[in-house]
């Protein structure tokens, strides 16, 4: 109710409804004076104020429409169109009951009285200009619609053309004089230059197109209703004021006309073209579709499903199925495997060059009851063949050149979709090894001591860096007594997650076998023994083992098949390699492995130095592929004895690295160092 009355109050309509009622009242008081005087006495009435009058009104409704209907813009437009049949509709009701009313009032009561007429003609042109006004700020909306930038500046020249004609309401002009004509007809000539611009009409179905056509007829209709009270009226010569032939009303009037004639003929003549614009679209949402059907998550068989059922689509084949290479798979829709494999076999029969071809139509060919055959080869950016859709129909010559085109231009965007596939799932998989990688390499670090140390009379230090593929370098510490531990270091063979996990086991083995506290030889025959059961064949382990006794100073070694241990004496300063026979855990996996272990017994003395390490450090290489080897680390050691422990392994992977060259370690660097102190 609140939004009802603010529309009632509105100062446009006030203004409208105001000057309006004063024209009539002019109008009614002169006619009412000539009855009371003499015949022969004839009244005039300004032209200037009659003028004055109309303006404000023609103006009150042109703002007024102008500002209202711009929230209208984003209307569909069948209900744009609607909402100008309802205004007319409403204009040509109230104008008719108002010449019923005053037909009843002349019948029986005032007679033939002019008066009646023109309040009449007055009522019907307010009515017919609010029509006029509204129908044109709505076929603007529609005019303005996928327009070019000059259609604004052409509507702009329009409106003030349309000012202009306001002048003409000052003067009594006739309607043959040459300024009368020439305005409208430059009015006429625009309103046929927007008809030019009619997008709208393409974007219509065909339900929503014969429908618009009837609307606009009657639009139309009501257009021609008052165009006929204008011009009868006009010519009785009746009445006091033609304000119906002005300029701007018939220039309204005109405008409304011509642009909804027009409408109708270009939606009647586009009926025709609605079913391939529809095609048309239909093509270009299975083109979205196709590239949509890439999604995270979807399988492979999905992935080419899509493909399948969008070249069905827009080629409108009745069957078809797709051949993958890779695999040698065969994809059908709405045709039996088993025939998919008969056409196609039979194809290969016929055409000699079935795997080379690229865009092929067969027109007259019956194969398992289909007369019609396209081919398509499918190319990813390599050349290289991905596979090949088969598209079918029952009736002979069913494919034509453009539906060629088409499969031709869907064929290379199935192409893109089939290796953007194949290149996503890689990405996946490359994503999910390196998760792997760092959940291998999270797990090699926590399996690793943080601290070595174990008595006051020994100074140990280990350090490990893994190189990019994560490998299964591992040392560790167990300690059986105060006096008395394990030390070992070893390799798993295999990369990445595997070999984390060998790691995980290998390092269970090692702790529940120093809990009973035998002999180096004993260990290895009972970890051999272990691995032989929990390893998978192709995995083994190569350690080095020491067992160290800081009461009796001595230490016992046994090496299974890992890199020989560096020593070094401080009473000889002489640096040399302890070889000993071993084979890594895992490779001999029965009793005769104990043939293959030898164990080393001495003792140490203060300032003595150990070296343990795997493979990655003397194995590493320059550009030239020469190895770092065995004699630079020795004479590493013999040069840089006399450093702290920790300073003497930074330094050591210093000199690998600077060894390299810049080459990336194929392997972990991982070491133990012990001082005897």
């Amino acid at each position: 109710m609140l939004s009802t009355f603010k529309f009632r109050l509105n100062p446009f309509l006030l203004a409208n409804l105001f000057t309006w009622a004063a024209l009539i009242t002019l109008n009614t008081t002169f006619y009412l004076f000539l009855s009371i005087r003499s015949k022969t006495w004839v009244g005039e009435i300004d032209a200037y104020f009659k003028g004055v009058l109309e303006n404000i009104v023609l103006l009150v409704i042109f703002f007024f429409y102008r500002y209202r209907i711009d929230k209208f813009r984003e209307k569909e437009t069948s209900e744009l169109i609607g909402k100008v049949f309802y205004v007319g509709f409403v204009s040509v009701a109230l104008s008719l009951l108002w010449f019923i009313v005053i037909t009843f009032l002349r019948s029986n009561f005032w007679g033939d009285n002019s008066t009646l007429l023109n309040s009449f003609y007055l009522w019907s042109m307010l009515l017919a200009v609010n029509f006029l006004t509204y129908s044109f700020f709505i076929f603007r909306i529609l005019i303005f619609r996928q327009s070019p930038k000059y259609v604004v500046w052409v509507w702009n020249t329009f409106i003030y053309i349309f000012f202009a004609s306001l002048i003409f309401n000052f003067f009594d002009f006739p309607f043959q004089s040459l300024p009368y004509l020439a305005t409208l007809g430059i009015l006429v000539a625009i309103s046929l230059l927007f008809c030019v611009n009619m997008h709208w009409v393409a974007y219509l179905s065909t339900p929503a197109k014969l429908r618009n056509i009837g609307i606009l007829v009657l639009i139309s209709l009501f257009g021609a209703y008052f165009a006929y009270l204008i011009f009868y009226y006009y010519n009785k010569g009746i009445m006091l004021y033609d304000i119906g032939f002005s300029v701007y009303v018939v220039g309204l009037l005109a405008f409304v006309l011509i642009y909804a004639t027009v409408a109708i003929l270009v939606l009647l003549f586009n009926i025709p073209t609605t079913s391939v614009y529809k095609k048309k679209i239909e093509e270009i949402l299975a083109f979205q579709q196709l590239t949509q059907s890439l999604q995270v998550g979807s399988s492979e068989q999905d992935i080419y499903q899509a493909l399948l059922q969008n070249a069905l689509q827009v080629t409108q084949a009745d069957a078809g199925f797709l051949e993958i290479k890779a695999d040698n798979q065969i994809i059908a829709s709405a045709i039996e495997y088993s025939d998919a494999r008969l056409v196609r076999n039979a194809l290969k029969d016929k055409i000699s060059d079935y795997e080379q071809i690229d865009n092929l139509m067969l027109l007259e060919e019956a194969m398992q009851g289909y007369g019609s055959v396209m081919i398509k080869t499918l190319y990813n950016k390599k050349k290289e063949v991905l596979g090949k859709i088969i598209l079918l129909k029952v009736q002979e010559e069913g494919f034509n050149s453009e539906h060629q085109d088409l499969l031709d231009t869907f064929g290379k965007q199935a192409s893109i979709s089939i290796e953007n596939y194949q290149l996503l799932g890689q990405v996946i998989e490359k994503e999910k090894l390196q998760q792997e990688l760092d959940i291998a390499e999270k797990v090699q670090k926590s399996l690793l001591p943080k601290n070595l140390q174990f008595h006051e009379s020994i100074e140990i230090f280990g350090f490990s860096e893994s190189a990019k593929s994560v490998g299964g370098d591992y040392y560790d510490i167990f300690k059986v007594s105060p006096n008395r531990a394990y030390i070992v270091i070893g390799d798993v063979s295999g990369k990445g997650t595997s070999a984390a996990f060998n790691m995980a086991q290998m390092k269970g083995i090692f702790q529940s076998l120093a809990q009973l506290d035998m002999s180096p030889e004993y260990f290895l025959l009972y970890a051999n023994q272990a691995v032989s059961q929990c390893f998978e064949k192709t995995s083994f382990i190569t350690i080095t083992l020491l067992l160290v006794d800081t009461e009796k100073k001595t230490l016992t070694m046994a090496r299974a098949g890992h890199c020989p241990t560096l020593y070094y004496n401080a009473q000889t300063q002489t640096a040399d390699y302890i070889q000993d026979k071993g084979l890594g855990l895992g490779i001999m996996r029965n009793k005769a492995y104990t043939k293959f272990i030898a164990t080393t017994q001495m003792s140490y003395h203060t300032g003595d130095i150990i070296f343990l390490y795997t493979d990655g450090i003397s194995e590493a290489k320059n550009p030239q592929e020469e190895e770092y080897g065995y004699e630079r680390l020795k004479d590493f050691f013999a040069q840089n004895i006399h450093l702290p422990i920790d300073v003497l392994q930074t330094r050591l992977i210093e000199s690998v690295r600077e060894f390299s060259q810049g080459l990336p370690p194929y392997d972990d660097y991982t070491c133990v160092i012990m001082r005897f102190v």
